[in-house]
Formats: structure tokens, sequence, C-alpha cells
């Protein structure tokens, strides 16, 4: 609530970080870790990375998906989704795009051996492809786009598989999904940890623990090797 006050009279480019620096002094070690931990895990960056002015703007959907009573959940894997969706469409696996073209009254998708054409076309690519330019568009996108393709950035995780011969964590916090374990040590700090074999529901080696870092813990831990991370 605090914060959202502070970006009604905040710069156009204040950070997240310029609204919790000053609510957040003094606090104590706990609630500095979750106040961090919902940025570095929600959001994949620190603070200092987010907008303030945008920082929440999937708040109204978080609270219409929870208001909802019961849900609905998807039964076996997610191809038999992707199966259900595309009958009766011409899907092309294996078809890299490297031009869009856009005429009067069609819109000519071109790649290294075929061409296809239609009357609209739906770009939906990652982000990193429009930043790498490895997609022609005639005529160019517009300066609003190109603006706003340099300036949105990329959310960073890692995951980090441990495996033990004995689940020892288990004589301290019991057999829990989620291990919460702040720490003030240099990054990467690993602070979070899933435990599998509550997932699993078994008690029968290997027993595995997942670490999830986001943010400059995960920019951190990707430079490690290996046995600096053991």
């Amino acid at each position: 609530g605090a914060a959202r006050a502070a970006r009604r009279t905040a710069k156009a480019d204040a950070s997240l970080d310029d609204a919790l620096r000053p609510l957040l002094a003094g606090a104590d070690a706990v609630t500095q870790f979750f106040v961090r931990l919902e940025n570095e895990l929600d959001y994949g960056a620190g603070a200092e990375e987010l907008s303030l002015h945008h920082w929440d703007k999937d708040e109204y959907w978080r609270e219409v998906k929870s208001s909802k009573k019961g849900g609905d959940a998807l039964a076996g894997p997610l191809a038999s989704a992707v199966a259900a969706l595309s009958e009766g469409l011409a899907v092309r696996l294996g078809h890299a795009v490297t031009a869009v073209e856009t005429g009067d009254d069609v819109v000519r998708v071109r790649g290294d051996a075929f061409e296809l054409a239609a009357r609209r076309v739906v770009v939906a690519v990652p982000l990193g492809c429009l930043k790498e330019g490895s997609m022609a568009f005639a005529p160019n996108l517009s300066p609003r786009k190109t603006h706003a393709l340099a300036a949105v950035g990329f959310s960073r995780f890692e995951k980090v598989v441990l495996a033990f011969a004995e689940p020892f964590w288990e004589r301290v916090v019991g057999r829990r999904h989620v291990i919460h374990a702040p720490s003030d040590a240099p990054l990467p700090r690993f602070e979070v940890f899933f435990s599998l074999n509550a997932a699993r529901g078994t008690a029968k080696a290997p027993h595995v623990l997942v670490a999830i870092v986001g943010g400059a813990d995960a920019t951190a831990a990707e430079a490690e090797d290996d046995a600096t991370l053991r």
C-alpha cells in the first residue's frame, strides 16, 4: 500500500527500489528477506530494475483468478492441450520465419524455403528474437515499438538440483514442500528450496532439493561452475 501511494508522486522513471528503500530502512532481516523474494522470485529482477509505475499491474488479474470458485485443471500432459487446440489446423513445425512483409491487402511470411500469405498475421515470438533482429519486418516496426523492445528487459531465474543420500533437512524442518533459509552470504544467495520428497510423496532415494534463485542471484549463479555451486 505504501509503495502504491509513493507511485502517485514519483517520477516516471522511478524504480520500485526508490519507494521501498525508505520504507525498509531499519526493517528486520526477515522482513527484508520476504520483500526481496517477492521481487526476485515473482519477477526475476531486483527492485532497482523494476518500474515503480508498472510494478503491480498484474494484481487485478491475480485477484480475479483467486476469486474464482473451484477452477479448471488440465488433466494429462500439456501436449494433449496443444493437440486439442490445433485440431483441424495446418501446423508447420521446423519453419523458421525470417521476414514478415505487410502489403495493402496481404501479409507475406517468408522463410529460407517457403512463403505463406494471409490477410492477417499474429507475430508471437520470444522477446529475444525481436531484440536480436533475426526477423525482418517490411515496413519497419514503428519507433514506438522499437523503443519498447529496447527498453523491456528479461527476467532471470536459475534452478540448481541437488541430490542427497539422506534427507538431512527433514530433521530440522520436517517434510515441507518449500523451505526458506534467509542468508546474508555473498551472491549468489540460495534462500528458497523445494523438497521433491514432499512433492513426490515418497521417502525413497534420491532425496532431492531444488534451489531457486532470481534476479542478481540468478546472474551470479549462472557465472559459477558446478563445483563452486556445490
